[in-house]
């Protein structure tokens, strides 16, 4: 009863720490090549993918800080920066595991984080707070 009482309080932050090891395996694991499927095949999707990935993340996290510490506008500054760091970090590290960085991934990744922290400045208060 204690377990499942502590996964529906912490349910969101649970997801962001999925979505954390998520990022990291398929950004400095998973390498797309090894994968014989045509939707791979699509030009630049992986620009999608780190787009998705890192709006998840910045998303997550700015729900997570502010069920926590109510509208604060320094930790969200401070989720913003650090969801921009870890995609930098994560482009500086793909050379050591066998894949190549990319800008453009990177850009990608920083688009994801402004949209998931303009999506939340704009819908948190009208949807998600209701939901939580």
């Amino acid at each position: 009863m204690k377990f499942i009482k502590f996964l529906k309080r912490y349910r969101v932050a649970i997801l962001w720490i999925i979505c954390l090891i998520a990022i990291f395996y398929l950004t400095l694991l998973f390498k797309p090549s090894s994968v014989k499927n045509k939707l791979f095949l699509i030009p630049n999707l992986d620009k999608f993918v780190h787009f998705v990935m890192f709006y998840s993340i910045a998303l997550l996290g700015a729900i997570v800080i502010l069920k926590k510490f109510d509208d604060s506008k320094k930790l969200l500054l401070a989720n913003f920066v650090l969801s921009v760091l870890l995609g930098g970090l994560t482009e500086l590290f793909q050379p050591y595991f066998g894949r190549g960085a990319s800008m453009l991934d990177f850009f990608a990744d920083i688009a994801g984080v402004i949209v998931a922290t303009l999506t939340y400045k704009f819908v948190y208060f009208r949807v998600i707070k209701k939901i939580l």
